[in-house]
């Protein structure tokens, strides 16, 4: 599994657990706080409270989240 494969797969593991998510992505000067997300053709769809992003899994760089 790739990295970017193995990252995604534990953004959907940590929102099955967890209400959100603080999500980094490569180009945003902010993590996008992830309430739910999908994954369609190597596209991520991030919705947050206030908006949905789309964003390539490839830029995709570190996950946040409280246990």
């Amino acid at each position: 599994m790739k990295a970017t494969e193995a990252l995604t797969h534990r953004l959907f593991t940590a929102l099955a657990d967890q209400k959100s998510v603080d999500v980094f992505i490569d180009g945003i000067d902010f993590p996008l706080r992830a309430r739910d997300a999908t994954s369609s053709e190597g596209v991520l769809k991030i919705t947050t409270d206030q908006f949905e992003w789309h964003v390539r899994e490839s830029r995709l760089l570190a996950l946040n989240w409280e246990s």
